[in-house]
């Protein structure tokens, strides 16, 4: 066998290896990605191990490659629309026209419009039934933000408008307004929106925010 024979062979292996990873990693999204539908269609409690698998076109043995149970699937759907969620507002917070509490206002916009959406998964994800639920997504939702409204604030403070001694502590003020609203019945839109008007007084006394245009 000559040297060249030999590294074909090789090359063909590590290949073959990376596409059957790759098909590997295919089959936890498409669990996933059948796990967020059903809850959103039928509702978390009424969805099983096995209408998972079998949306997901897999064996049952493999949801059990990825997941130990319904919770670790939940767990991952949380995740996954906290990671929807992390990129609209590092859209926003990345954007260098805006200052920070435009970003903060438009933050604010795009949160409360996502609870006023007619999203099935987040009224399962909101109702009382699904508490424990909700907790995993509002923690997912936290985790991912906590760092990103710490440096709106501090940059509120740098440009003047803001004026708070204790900017990463008045972000996790802020991030905990969302957390707050576990307790809305979020198909009430009257309800929500007065907390819109809550969280604009909020954020303006509790930032010190200077004068300015604060309509958003």
């Amino acid at each position: 066998m000559t040297k060249d024979t030999i590294w074909y062979i090789l090359m063909t292996d590590s290949h073959s290896l990376i596409m059957a990873r790759v098909r590997e990693g295919n089959k936890k999204e498409e669990l996933v990605k059948a796990a967020k539908y059903l809850f959103m269609t039928e509702g978390i409690n009424q969805v099983s191990i096995s209408k998972i698998v079998n949306k997901a076109g897999v064996a049952q043995g493999t949801f059990y490659l990825y997941f130990d149970s319904k919770d670790e699937i939940l767990d991952a759907v949380a995740e996954n629309i906290s990671q929807d969620i992390l990129r609209n507002v590092q859209h926003i917070a990345e954007d260098d026209v805006l200052n920070a509490f435009e970003k903060l206002g438009n933050i604010k916009k795009m949160f409360f419009d996502f609870l006023l959406s007619t999203d099935e998964v987040i009224l399962h994800f909101h109702g009382e039934e699904h508490a424990k639920a909700h907790d995993r997504l509002a923690e997912a939702i936290n985790r991912q933000l906590l760092p990103v409204f710490k440096d709106i604030v501090w940059q509120g403070n740098q440009e003047g408008i803001f004026n708070t001694d204790y900017p990463d502590e008045a972000a996790e003020f802020v991030l905990a307004i969302s957390g707050a609203s576990h307790s809305l019945n979020i198909e009430d839109k009257k309800a929500v929106k007065r907390w819109v008007s809550a969280a604009d007084d909020f954020l303006i006394k509790g930032l010190g925010v200077k004068e300015l245009d604060t309509r958003h």
